[in-house]
């Protein structure tokens, strides 16, 4: 989902609840950050990172310390790669990254008219 500045951005992260940061920084620069947090009685993440650090394994090792400490995460992924960015560049959906995690899709999707996500989810094995 998409939000027109830090402020709109905050005021969604206030709404959280039990939030857990997942960070990456080099020289005081933020390269990637995770956060898990509690929403509708379940466990749910966001995660950005930087373009210039993407194809890097920072995902891969941000995902891989929160499943360390969570049971079940939850997150909505865009499907396919028919966005642009505002750069004019083409997104590339994330959804076979967390496939590969052992992520699996759901059947709830999200539609604002813009944009369209799958809800993909984690759970721990036994």
């Amino acid at each position: 989902m998409a939000y027109p500045d830090l402020e709109a951005l905050q005021a969604y992260l206030d709404r959280c609840t039990n939030p857990r940061h997942f960070k990456v920084h080099e020289n005081d620069l933020l390269q990637a950050w995770l956060c898990t947090f509690d929403r509708n009685a379940s466990r749910w993440f966001v995660m950005i990172i930087d373009r210039n650090y993407q194809g890097k394994s920072i995902g891969t090792a941000l995902l891989k310390s929160a499943m360390s400490e969570e049971e079940e995460m939850n997150a909505w992924v865009v499907e396919h790669d028919n966005y642009r960015l505002q750069d004019g560049g083409r997104y590339c959906s994330p959804l076979a990254f967390y496939l590969k995690l052992g992520f699996h899709t759901q059947e709830n999707r999200f539609d604002d008219g813009e944009l369209q996500a799958i809800q993909i989810l984690w759970h721990r094995e036994s």
